[in-house]
């Protein structure tokens, strides 16, 4: 199943990757499939965190301010 191209929030930029070429240097060996799926994973969760910053502040303040805070 294809993965869907990752869509970065507005002014986040991607970092030029030299280094992708090849995982030999670092690892000695490829990454293996489970791996790549695994930070895969990873990476869509974290930039689902990152797109839902603004619900989870806004939903912060208000439980903050229905506290007397």
């Amino acid at each position: 199943m294809p993965m869907a191209p990752l869509v970065l929030p507005e002014g986040v930029t991607r970092p030029s990757r030299p280094h992708t070429k090849s995982t030999q240097p670092r690892l000695g060996r490829p990454l293996s499939t489970d791996e790549v799926l695994e930070f895969s994973g990873m990476a869509r969760r974290i930039a689902a965190l990152v797109l839902l910053q603004p619900a989870l502040d806004e939903n912060y303040r208000a439980c903050v301010s229905s506290c007397g805070r």
